[in-house]
């Protein structure tokens, strides 16, 4: 839940002069360095998505967001003693950490995935996405390792599970689909499967009384499930998916990464 003294701590951001010992034509705030930050992520994005790749939107905002909130706490500290804290990893994470602590009590009431999700996006600091390119990337899984391997998508948007659906049989599963909570029940007493994706909000049973009752029938799929949702910061469904400890993805998300979820969980 969003409180007024996390939007005071973002207004803050409006009278903040910038440290900046370098001519300029006009005074800068510590918004208008992030809004312009922000601004320019934008438009490679809306490039990166013309061209096919799926952008992470979500993400996005929340890094713009965490670099904010950042930057709002450390706002005294000029920007050369700054990098020469970053340069160092101990130094830099012990700074994050503080500036944890100093913003834990007005984002916490956000939840403990929002809170978590900032933590992470400070601890591999700078050159992780090239660290990640330069790793060679896991072996690729066979589809005969999963072949025939059953699994129902419980969906009630006919696009998305029809795009679920093709992904998997593509990929060698043998799939059923059922349009609310309701009949996902109905599908599972009448049949075995080794993996459901689920949706979360559904009309008639959505798919939390689905997780509930279906475990109930069937323990066995407990950690078999795998729910895709909206943003559930600070919500019953964000609580909800802490306690079962099921893998979810959050919308919109790539299929490859809904199949590699699909793969762990089965492995």
């Amino acid at each position: 839940m969003i409180r007024k003294a996390l939007l005071l701590k973002l207004f803050d951001a409006a009278y903040m002069q910038r440290w900046n010992d370098k001519i300029r034509p006009v005074e800068l705030i510590e918004l208008d360095k992030q809004a312009h930050k922000m601004i320019v992520a934008y438009f490679l994005a809306r490039v990166e998505e013309e061209g096919g790749t799926p952008v992470p939107w979500q993400k996005m905002i929340e890094a713009g967001v965490f670099e904010l909130l950042q930057r709002i706490v450390i706002t005294d500290l000029k920007p050369q003693i700054f990098y020469k804290i970053k340069a160092d990893a101990r130094k830099y994470k012990q700074l994050n950490e503080w500036v944890y602590a100093e913003l834990r009590p007005v984002i916490s009431p956000l939840g403990k995935a929002f809170c978590r999700r900032y933590q992470d996006h400070f601890l591999e600091g700078e050159g992780a996405v090239e660290r990640r390119s330069q790793t060679p990337p896991p072996p690729p899984v066979e589809k005969d390792v999963f072949k025939g391997a059953r699994v129902l998508v419980v969906e009630d948007e006919p696009a998305l599970a029809t795009a679920v659906k093709e992904a998997f049989s593509d990929a060698g599963f043998v799939v059923d689909r059922a349009g609310d909570g309701e009949e996902g029940l109905a599908r599972v007493a009448q049949n075995h499967y080794d993996l459901i994706v689920c949706d979360l909000k559904m009309p008639r049973v959505d798919g939390i009384r689905f997780y509930r009752a279906m475990t109930a029938a069937t323990p066995a799929l407990a950690r078999r499930v795998i729910f895709v949702t909206g943003d559930v910061a600070g919500t019953d469904a964000e609580r909800f998916l802490e306690e079962s400890g099921c893998r979810w993805l959050s919308k919109p998300f790539r299929l490859g990464d809904l199949l590699r979820a699909a793969r762990e969980a089965l492995a």
